[in-house]
């Protein structure tokens, strides 16, 4: 089978919305484009579509109702009070599969990828008879404790659903190896056939990179939540150890308030931390609050800022990192999961140990004072994006890792006893 013959599917939450984007959304609105120039036909199924980006290739979410009988439609209001977790995920789930057929029998679709999170993938592969291709993109035994709100019940049937999808999908590529060690390890699982794929990134035009000459030398940027993961509270913690070196030093902050959760249980909104960590007037003058930003309102403050910092406790590979070094902006990141992957120690960035505030301190202090190693970090991350995660040598990878699990899939029908299609009709309740 060629490129040409090849139909793939891609599931994520939402598409052409500027403020729903996240790191999964971002790979895939990367590496369609570039699936499709290698000669494959892609089409998108997303909960939630812009206006402006509907087209013949994307599939919206049916609503659930459509087809469902009074009986059914009052179950599932009734099940989404008693577990409305475990019903939004088997709704969506549903509906998903209900596109997934239906692009099947009209399109041809041949192989379906989706993320890892919510276990998804598994229910995709037992109601459709489309190959399922399940990304390692964050699984959440690595993040979800960290994450405001999340009970340890709620944590660990989160956890099992994701493990069940990895033992039944088609396929799994993860980000990093990182992330795929710790997968095996977790679940005691030897996915023998999984890959490693790193995200897609496309270079910033050249009058939209960084430079050392349009940039304000005392600014920092930040992108991410606060919240325990992506570490805002890191960001803040080391920012006032900064400027007790360079008074003059600012941080811009991009990003929602989730809520941060400290070591004692604490849960601190981000006015409250930033009273409590910058506790002079003149400090919290330096630090700017900007909420969620576009895309290109993000790309614009990298071209404005310095350097950008990464403060998380744990990434898989993130897009945020690669859009910097897409763009030549320095990257200072913790040492941890997939960042070691593609920041390299005053090759391209800086690193520091993960979780520790005056570590970050001390990189963002050594690299304002050396515009000189700035630039050259920046240049080399700008040579390494071109060289290793351009759309195009992401996506040859992609289709040649599709065709090795369409050649290795079983014989249609051998287990066609322990699968159910979804029809338009036939939803199955959520709590079952």
């Amino acid at each position: 089978m060629s490129d040409c013959d090849l139909v793939v599917g891609y599931g994520v939450h939402a598409w052409g919305l500027p403020h729903h984007a996240n790191g999964v959304v971002t790979y895939t609105a990367t590496l369609v484009p570039a699936i499709r120039e290698a000669g494959a036909k892609a089409y998108v199924v997303a909960s939630e579509v812009a206006p402006e980006a509907r087209d013949r290739w994307v599939a919206t979410l049916p609503d659930w109702q459509t087809g469902c009988s009074p009986l059914k439609r009052a179950w599932i209001k009734l099940s989404s009070r008693c577990a409305p977790q475990r019903t939004s995920v088997r709704l969506n789930a549903a509906m998903t599969a209900r596109a997934v057929s239906r692009l099947q029998r009209e399109a041809g679709l041949q192989l379906f990828e989706i993320e890892d999170s919510q276990g998804t993938a598994g229910w995709l592969h037992r109601w459709t008879d489309v190959p399922v291709v399940t990304r390692i993109h964050g699984p959440w035994f690595t993040t979800g404790m960290m994450v405001q709100g999340v009970t340890r019940r709620g944590f660990r049937a989160r956890v099992r659903r994701e493990y069940a999808s990895f033992t039944q999908v088609a396929g799994v590529s993860a980000v990093s190896h990182d992330v795929l060690r710790r997968v095996r390890e977790h679940y005691g699982l030897e996915l023998r056939e999984a890959v490693v794929i790193p995200n897609p990134i496309a270079l910033a035009a050249a009058e939209h990179r960084w430079s050392p000459v349009g940039c304000d030398p005392q600014r920092i940027l930040f992108v991410g939540r606060f919240d325990r993961h992506k570490g805002g509270d890191i960001m803040i913690r080391a920012f006032a150890r900064v400027l007790q070196h360079q008074p003059q030093a600012k941080l811009t902050f991009a990003g929602p308030d989730r809520g941060c959760i400290d070591d004692a249980g604490r849960i601190w909104s981000l006015p409250q931390f930033v009273e409590r960590y910058l506790p002079e007037p003149w400090m919290r003058g330096r630090f700017e609050w900007l909420g969620v930003r576009s895309p290109a309102e993000v790309a614009a403050l990298r071209r404005a800022c310095f350097v950008s910092v990464l403060a998380s406790r744990y990434e898989c590979f993130p897009m945020v990192a690669l859009e910097a070094m897409a763009t030549g902006c320095p990257v200072i990141a913790p040492d941890v999961g997939g960042i070691s992957e593609m920041i390299r120690h005053e090759r391209n960035g800086l690193l520091f140990r993960a979780g520790d505030p005056d570590s970050l301190a001390e990189a963002i202090i050594r690299l304002m004072s050396r515009p000189a190693m700035a630039e050259s970090l920046g240049t080399q991350a700008l040579l390494d994006a071109a060289a290793q995660y351009s759309p195009a040598t992401v996506a040859l990878r992609t289709l040649e890792f599709y065709h090795q699990v369409l050649e290795r899939r079983q014989p249609p029908g051998r287990h066609a006893s322990r699968r159910k299609r979804i029809e338009p009709t036939d939803m199955p309740c959520p709590t079952a």
